[in-house]
């Protein structure tokens, strides 16, 4: 069945500049999946952080437009990628689908990634309570060094999931009630100073990672909870082991 990878771009990125991640992400993956970019309407201009909040937040209902587009017939696998604050689009769009009694739509995505999530987590709870279980985990790659988090979290006041703890027992709970894979990818080496890119490191990782997360005989590695991916092995390791 052919398959498709949706990204949603970050704050702070032209549609030009989306649009060079996105071909860069699928030439690193070599997984022969169709690329498709949904762009929203960032300003490109690391001052204007509220304004691209608001453009990414009224840009939803389009998103979920697409997404009810790409899975409709059920011919194709769709995943979802989502970085930074196209995260809190993503997951806006998936909670304006569950309200609209169409959560079937998100519950047929393949696989949701959301790669330094610039969510508040208490928003995120809200997000969670609103969409449910999907049918397969949501996985959040975290890291708690991401400087572009820490300047976001001063900004608009509140703890960013990206910058979780997955040794923090509060978000293995969390994880497990909601069916999540909380991810922390700090090992791999960043390619922004702010290190908050670390998501594009794991792509040329990412089928042996995937393979992983799809392995049914490894059970550690199937369900919800909380991880750490190790760079130089390119393993993931349950926290509690």
């Amino acid at each position: 069945m052919p398959s498709v990878r949706l990204f949603v771009h970050g704050y702070n990125n032209t549609y030009q500049e989306s649009v060079y991640r996105l071909a860069q992400l699928t030439a690193d993956s070599h997984d022969g999946q169709t690329a498709v970019l949904f762009a929203w309407p960032s300003q490109g201009n690391a001052l204007s952080y509220n304004m691209d909040r608001r453009a990414a937040l009224a840009s939803t209902a389009g998103l979920a437009e697409t997404i009810e587009i790409l899975v409709q017939g059920g011919k194709i696998k769709v995943g979802l990628l989502a970085h930074s604050m196209g995260a809190l689009l993503a997951m806006e769009a998936l909670s304006g689908l569950s309200r609209t009694s169409r959560l079937q739509v998100a519950r047929r995505l393949e696989n949701i990634v959301l790669a330094a999530p610039d969510i508040d987590t208490n928003d995120m709870i809200r997000q969670l309570n609103t969409i449910g279980r999907l049918a397969h985990p949501l996985n959040l790659l975290v890291s708690g060094d991401d400087e572009a988090l820490a300047m976001s979290r001063i900004i608009s006041g509140g703890q960013r999931v990206g910058a979780e703890d997955v040794y923090n027992p509060w978000v293995k709970t969390v994880a497990m009630r909601y069916g999540a894979r909380v991810i922390d990818i700090s090992e791999l080496s960043a390619s922004d100073s702010f290190r908050h890119s670390r998501f594009t490191a794991m792509v040329s990782l990412y089928s042996k990672f995937h393979s992983q997360l799809d392995d049914q005989s490894a059970t550690k590695y199937a369900g919800p909870g909380t991880y750490v991916f190790h760079a130089a092995t390119a393993q993931l390791e349950p926290t509690d082991q």
